[in-house]
C-alpha cells in the first residue's frame, strides 16, 4: 500500500508539469489570452496574426468540395447517385456556413475598432496590390500593362444582418464603417477611385453578423457567389453545372451576372 502511495504522486506531478508547460507555451505563442491581456481585442489580434487559419478559406474549401461532389453526380442514375450520396457528408443539419474572422461585443465603437485591422489585412492590402506599382509580393511593378491592369477599381459592399438584437441599427453602422474605410484609404494613400461601392456584383463583401450580444465580421472575396452561404443552394450549383472563374467553384472572386 505504501509503495502504491509513493508511486502515485510522481505521475500526478508529471501530468501537472506537462499541463503547466503546455499552458505556458500557449501563452508564449499568444494562442490563449493571459490575465493581463485577456479580452476580445487580444483574441482577435491572435486570430488576425495567425496565417494558418482563415475561416473564409475553410468555408471556401468546404463549399468547393460540396459543389464538386454534387457536380460529379450530375447525369448519374438515381441508384448510383443515392449510393454516392450516402458516402458523402450530409448537410441536412447545417443550413448556412457563415465564416467569421473576428468577433466583438455589440457596440458601435467596439465594432469599428475590431473592423480596422480586419479591413487593413483583407481589403486595403488587396486594393494596394491592384494599384500601379503594387504587387502581390509587396514589390514595385514596372509601368505598363501590368500597372494598368492593377489600376482597375476594387469594389465592395457592406452586408449587415442582426438576430435577437436591435441595439445597433443598420444605417449608423454602415455610415461608421464607410467613414472608417475612407480614413484607411487616406492613411494608406489609396486613390478615391481605387475602392468603390458596388451593391450588385462587388469584389469583396464585408459581412457583419450580430447574434444577441456578439458581433462577428469577415471580408469575403466574391461574397455574393456563395449564395448567402446557403449550403443547399450551393449544392444546386454543382448539380446544374460548374461555376466558371475564381479559385473555387463557389467563391474565389468570380463574377456572376
Amino acid at each position: 500500500a505504501d509503495a502504491d502511495a509513493d508511486a502515485a504522486p510522481p505521475d500526478a506531478d508529471a501530468d501537472a508539469d506537462a499541463s503547466t508547460k503546455h499552458i505556458n507555451t500557449c501563452k508564449d505563442d499568444n494562442t490563449i489570452p493571459t490575465d493581463d491581456n485577456a479580452g476580445a481585442a487580444e483574441i482577435n489580434r491572435t486570430m488576425l496574426d495567425d496565417t494558418t487559419w482563415d475561416p473564409v478559406k475553410v468555408m471556401d474549401q468546404i463549399t468547393t468540395d460540396m459543389i464538386a461532389t454534387s457536380s460529379s453526380l450530375k447525369g448519374k442514375t438515381d441508384l448510383v447517385a443515392s449510393e454516392a450520396a450516402r458516402e458523402a457528408p450530409s448537410t441536412r443539419h447545417v443550413t448556412r456556413l457563415v465564416p467569421l474572422q473576428a468577433t466583438c461585443f455589440v457596440a458601435l465603437e467596439d465594432i469599428v475598432k475590431t473592423a480596422r485591422p480586419l479591413l487593413e489585412k483583407y481589403l486595403i492590402s488587396e486594393v494596394k496590390k491592384r494599384q500601379p506599382g503594387g504587387d502581390a509580393n509587396g514589390s514595385d511593378d514596372i509601368e505598363g500593362t501590368a500597372g494598368e491592369e492593377k489600376s482597375q477599381p476594387t469594389s465592395f459592399e457592406i452586408v449587415f444582418k442582426h438576430r435577437f438584437n436591435s441595439q445597433v441599427r443598420r444605417d449608423p453602422l454602415i455610415d461608421a464603417l464607410a467613414k472608417l474605410i475612407g480614413e484607411l484609404k487616406k492613411s494608406h494613400g489609396i486613390d478615391d477611385g481605387a475602392l468603390v461601392v458596388d451593391l450588385t456584383n462587388p469584389d469583396f463583401s464585408i459581412q457583419v453578423e450580430i447574434v444577441q450580444n456578439i458581433c462577428g465580421m469577415s471580408i469575403v472575396p466574391g461574397g455574393r457567389s456563395y449564395r448567402k452561404f446557403n449550403l443547399v443552394e450551393l449544392m444546386e450549383v454543382g448539380r446544374k453545372g460548374p461555376v466558371a472563374g475564381g479559385s473555387s467553384g463557389a467563391g474565389g472572386g468570380n463574377k456572376e451576372k
